[in-house]
């Protein structure tokens, strides 16, 4: 369906299906180690199927999909409009952003933010944030303080 579109589906928190382009797009072949904390799923030859699979924790699916390809800033935005406008479709109009995954607060979040400062957000969305910089606890939770506002986005 996007062979030449890296394509990374996150399952809960232990797995993650990633097809050839994405496997390209991350350096995922033969010869890549088992990274500590997960497996590449291997075919009988040695190369990756796709699958990863988090062992004990999700630090394997973050740092791949922290890998791939960054879409410049309008695409950004207008992927997120067309994944609101397919939400909506559906009846959702609320979500929860789970956190964590290497996204950083407010940093990670500028696409959302600028869609809820130009009234363009369809959905009421709640952050759960999680400190992702070891050490730097304190100085994230300040940091948050200080940028978020009421009702903001």
């Amino acid at each position: 369906a996007a062979p030449d579109t890296p394509v990374f589906i996150l399952h809960l928190y232990d797995r993650a299906l990633l097809n050839a382009a994405a496997l390209r797009a991350v350096g995922y072949d033969r010869d890549t180690p088992a990274p500590p904390g997960g497996e590449i799923v291997r075919d009988r030859q040695g190369n990756p199927t796709g699958l990863l699979l988090a062992k004990p924790n999700a630090s394997i699916l973050y740092a791949t999909l922290a890998k791939g390809p960054k879409l410049p800033i309008d695409y950004q935005l207008n992927s997120t409009r067309h994944f609101m406008r397919e939400l909506n479709r559906l009846g959702v109009t609320g979500a929860i952003d789970a956190g964590g995954g290497f996204q950083n607060y407010p940093d990670d979040y500028a696409v959302v933010q600028q869609l809820a400062d130009a009234g363009q957000l369809t959905i009421r969305l709640a952050y759960n944030l999680f400190t992702q910089k070891p050490k730097q606890e304190k100085d994230d939770f300040l940091t948050w303080t200080a940028s978020s506002a009421y009702k903001q986005g």
